[in-house]
Parts: C-alpha cells; sequence; structure tokens
C-alpha cells in the first residue's frame, strides 16, 4: 500500500510539473523543460557569417557627405570605411542614418553593426557602447562674434555670467560648457540641431559663444568670411577622438582595432585625411610610428 501510494505521488509530481512548464510557457514565463533559450547572434558573428558591415551614419560634411539627388555617400569617413572593409575582406553596407536620440539603442538592438561616421565618445555614451581606438583627432575650438573682442585676450574671460554659450542637449558643445565654464548661461538646442545652428545662435547675437570641431568651424567661414572669429586657435577647448560606435561585443572592437592599427602604421589613414586638408591642418594625427 505505501509503495502504491509512492508511484502515485511521484506521478503527480510529474504532471504537476509538466503543466507548470506549459502553464509558465502560456505566461511568457522562461521555460526550463519545454525547449533551450535561442542562442543569440552577436555583431562579429553575424559580420563573420555574412562578410558583410552594416553601418549606422550622420552626415555630417567633410566626413560623410550625401548627394540630395542620387543620395550616394561620400567623404572621409566613407573612403575610410572602404579601406577598413578591404584590409578585413568584408563589404561595407552603409544601412541607415541614425538619430543621435536614439543611435545607442538601435546600435545595441544590431540595427545596424557599428556607426561608421566616426561617433564623438565621452563618458555617458562609453556607458552604453564600446569605442574603436581613434584613427585621428579634431580640435574643438571656442567660436564667438567677428567684432566681439571680450576674449581675444584669454578663454578665461567665457566663464562669466554675463556670457550666454550657444550648446546642443548631449553633444560635445554641452560637456564642454559644464565642465569648463560652468559659470555662463546656456542656450541649448535640441539634439536634432546642426553645427551651423550652433554658430547661426552666436552671430545673430542669441549667444555668444560657442564650441564646435574645427572643420565645421572652417567650413562655415568660408562660405560666411568675416562673421565670426576663432578663439585660442593653439589651445583648443577639447580633442574630439574620431572612432567608430562599437556595440559592447568584445571581439567586435578586437578586430576593428587591429585593422585599424593596420591602416595607420601603412600610412593610408594619413594620404585620407591630407586630402581633405587641402585648406590647411585640421586633423591631429593618431599614428605614433617612425616615419620620415
Amino acid at each position: 500500500m505505501g509503495r502504491q501510494r509512492l508511484w502515485i505521488s511521484v506521478i503527480m509530481l510529474g504532471g504537476l510539473a509538466i503543466g507548470g512548464g506549459y502553464a509558465g510557457a502560456r505566461l511568457g514565463m522562461p521555460e526550463t523543460l519545454a525547449q533551450p533559450a535561442r542562442q543569440h547572434e552577436t555583431a562579429y558573428d553575424r559580420i563573420m557569417r555574412t562578410r558583410v558591415i552594416r553601418c549606422g551614419y550622420f552626415v555630417w560634411p567633410p566626413f560623410l557627405v550625401k548627394d540630395a539627388n542620387t543620395g550616394a555617400l561620400s567623404g572621409f569617413s566613407h573612403d575610410f570605411m572602404a579601406a577598413l572593409g578591404a584590409a578585413l575582406d568584408v563589404k561595407i553596407e552603409w544601412t541607415q542614418e541614425l538619430g543621435f536620440a536614439s543611435y545607442l539603442q538601435d546600435l545595441a538592438s544590431g540595427r545596424y553593426d557599428m556607426e561608421c561616421t566616426g561617433g564623438w565618445p565621452n563618458a555617458k555614451r562609453g556607458q552604453l557602447a564600446f569605442f574603436s581606438k581613434p584613427y585621428a583627432f579634431m580640435p574643438s575650438v571656442a567660436v564667438a562674434r567677428a567684432n566681439d573682442a571680450r576674449f581675444d585676450k584669454s578663454l578665461d574671460a567665457i566663464n562669466a555670467p554675463t556670457v550666454t554659450v550657444a550648446t546642443i542637449d548631449g553633444e560635445a558643445s554641452a560637456m564642454i560648457r559644464d565642465s569648463r565654464f560652468p559659470a555662463t548661461k546656456q542656450a541649448s538646442l535640441p539634439d536634432i540641431a546642426s553645427p551651423s545652428d550652433l554658430i547661426l545662435n552666436v552671430v545673430t547675437g542669441k549667444a555668444d559663444v560657442t564650441f564646435l570641431d574645427l572643420v565645421s568651424v572652417r567650413q562655415y567661414d568660408a562660405r560666411y568670411p568675416g562673421k565670426i572669429k576663432i578663439l585660442g586657435l593653439d589651445h583648443p577647448v577639447h580633442l574630439i577622438a574620431l572612432s567608430a560606435t562599437l556595440p559592447q561585443d568584445e571581439r567586435l572592437k578586437q578586430m576593428i582595432d587591429t585593422a585599424t592599427d593596420q591602416l595607420l602604421n601603412s600610412g593610408q589613414i594619413d594620404n585620407l585625411l591630407n586630402a581633405y586638408e587641402k585648406g590647411g591642418r585640421m586633423f591631429l594625427r593618431a599614428d605614433q610610428t617612425f616615419r620620415e
């Protein structure tokens, strides 16, 4: 009799376990018995399988230029990624134009394999993504109206409550203002604003100063001469590392870093930069090798 009760208990417990697993599946609970978890394919695994790097990108001349009629892309970042793809023997596919408000989440969810225009690293972004080894550095400079002499002698004069700084939310201009010139007032623009919007705020008197990469400043000055002045060109307020934004995937970062080293050491990146510096040097080289 005792043995019969034991078998009945075992059968009941087994039924409860199977039924519980079925009910758990219906309720969206983890299925420990029904089926194994699906294997997650990382960005590195996908690139190795397809031999394609899917790029997210933002348009930022001269790094990436988009033809308004054909949609064709060109520019330094386009040339750099072509060289990187050739070194790795993979195809570069420019998959999606990204938005700054969501690009880190889109990258993590696998909508593209990496950001390829040259995402600018900062501490907040570094909590959510990896950044490849820098292939160059770009000075960020202070910009004021051409007829405003208040800051000519020293950049320290900017840090005053009577000065308004134009910034873009979550971007380098806001970080520079917060860390180096906290006494200033802020004229903040949304993260969809462009570099020219920052300069325009200064030119029209909505702000006194802004902080921007030297490439964008040179382009504006060439197009609208006599409107702005660069402050402290010999002492940039910040150095921007040009590097790709990557998902938090160690193997992918190692692969991109190694390929970048190859392009640096061979002189290919230096040649690309030279081609885009016809109006004077705008980039600081990341190459530390010894070549005459």
